[in-house]
């Protein structure tokens, strides 16, 4: 790609009199911090892994109905073959592999989670930084840098913007995944602080994502749609296109139109807050209070304080827990399915909105299930990508055990900061009852998955499209990705053989 040397003013001379410039200005200045920032050994190693299960993932979702339709589409469209479809030996245009990666790489819901955000980023950032990454010619190191700028930016957005933001229905890995998305694409580009602030400001008028299509193939679309916008508004912004330097404040602005956070940075767990209960005038006005200190380019990185949870299973965050529970269980008690009559299970009141199916006629649906979630785990003693393909969900056995599951809520288990507090009780035909808690699931910063069990995830999802030894060495390309001159040895062992 030929990098356009536009010159466009600096953010500082073109700012409105609104209070709320000073988040643009905030933002502009953590980019420009970031990306003159020596970042550490352990940021660097967190962000090669980060990118690894996110390339994992997008191979997991190859197969799927959804990321074919997707890419189907792509090629119907044409467009100059720029860049790799992972997991194929299909190619598209820079924006439109973004788009297919993005899509492959959410629809199992596989894919990594962070706090903050209340969303996933990696979904969003890997796709952009390896399509322009391979377009470009760029280095491992180069993509690496990329990641944790555009984590950074998308993370500490959510810090500012939520729990109201997410509590108002959008979904934070598109509305929020966008600017990470672009802030990535702009630092490949090699863009500067004035054009930069040019990219937010499209990419806020791009944002979207709805949590009404959690449990459809939309949810999906939503990753692959902010990581195509970002290059978008990265690449438009490069060449001179022009938004509103303050595209925050007002009460027309991004804060007051998806409901920044009216408690500041620090209270994700803040349930009512969760719920959207504030008013949009009083979301923007108060939500200044805490851009400071969430945009703060001096401040520690997000990456190495609130960090990545990684998901030990194929499902949406809140049944993680959930499952942690039953097959805390089934192991501790040698318990088998046909011994159990009755399974109660209190969950929280946003576990219950974020998973709102009770019963699964779908893959889809399954992962929003938390009566699937639980009857699978019990049957099957694990919850892999097979216990959530279309077939296991349609079988008898499940579809009989779900029915005897019974849900409760109760404001007394934790929510938030990635944690989802479950009481579990499994009463037996023996007339024994059985009891599990767990309020910090497996994957959690606070009780991460060893590298062994990464690179098992790994390679049970590159296994889906490739064979051993491809897969085995797509890991160690991976694991080592910032020594790489360029990333066409890690691309070529992403593809399956003729």
């Amino acid at each position: 790609m030929t990098r356009d040397s536009t010159t466009i003013a600096p953010l500082s001379a073109r700012s409105s009199a609104h209070s709320s410039a000073h988040g643009s200005a905030h933002l502009s200045a953590l980019y420009t911090a970031l990306r003159g920032r020596d970042f550490p050994p352990a940021t660097r190693a967190a962000a090669k892994s980060a990118i690894l299960d996110g390339v994992g993932c997008i191979l997991a979702g190859v197969p799927t109905g959804t990321a074919g339709i997707v890419r189907a589409t792509l090629a119907e469209f044409g467009g100059r073959p720029q860049a790799s479809i992972l997991g194929t030996r299909e190619r598209a245009s820079i924006a439109g592999a973004a788009m297919a990666n993005g899509v492959a790489g959410h629809v199992i819901d596989y894919d990594d989670t962070n706090a903050s955000m209340i969303g996933h980023p990696s979904t969003v950032l890997a796709p952009v930084i390896l399509a322009l990454g391979e377009a470009g010619g760029r280095t491992g190191d180069d993509v690496v840098r990329a990641y944790i700028v555009g984590f950074e930016i998308e993370t500490r957005l959510g810090r500012w913007m939520n729990p109201g933001h997410y509590g108002a229905g959008w979904h934070a890995t598109s509305s929020l995944g966008i600017f990470g998305a672009a802030a990535a694409a702009c630092h490949l580009l090699d863009l500067d602080a004035g054009q930069f602030a040019h990219a937010v400001g499209i990419a806020a008028s791009a944002s979207s994502g709805l949590r009404r299509n959690f449990g459809s193939m939309t949810k999906s679309f939503h990753a692959g749609h902010a990581a195509e916008r970002g290059i978008w508004a990265a690449v438009l912004a490069g060449k001179g296109f022009t938004a509103s330097p303050d595209p925050f404040s007002g009460d027309e602005g991004f804060l007051a139109m998806y409901r920044a956070s009216t408690s500041g940075p620090a209270a994700p767990e803040a349930v009512d807050t969760v719920n959207g209960k504030a008013a949009r005038g009083e979301a923007a006005q108060e939500a200044t209070s805490g851009e400071a200190a969430a945009l703060d380019a001096d401040g520690p990185l997000e990456l190495d304080t609130v960090g990545i949870g990684v998901k030990p299973y194929p499902c949406c965050g809140a049944g993680l827990t959930v499952i942690d529970a039953m097959l805390d269980l089934c192991a501790s008690h040698r318990l088998a399915a046909s011994q159990v009559v009755r399974i109660d299970c209190a969950v929280s009141a946003f576990a219950r909105r974020i998973m709102p199916f009770d019963g699964a006629d779908d893959e889809l649906q399954a992962k929003y299930c938390l009566p699937y979630c639980l009857a699978v785990a019990l049957l099957d003693g694990r919850a892999g990508l097979r216990q959530f393909d279309a077939p296991r969900v349609r079988e008898g056995d499940v579809q009989r055990m779900m029915e005897r599951v019974r849900l409760a809520f109760s404001d007394t288990l934790a929510t938030g900061n990635g944690r989802f507090g479950v009481d579990l009780r499994v009463s037996l035909s023996d007339g024994r009852v059985l009891r599990q808690e767990v309020e910090t699931p497996r994957g959690h910063p606070a009780r991460p998955l060893s590298a062994e069990e990464l690179a098992r995830k790994f390679i049970e999802c590159a296994e889906t499209v490739l064979d051993t030894t491809a897969a085995r060495q797509a890991l160690a390309r991976l694991q080592t990705l910032d020594d790489l001159p360029n990333l066409s040895p890690l691309l070529e062992t992403l593809r399956p053989a003729d």
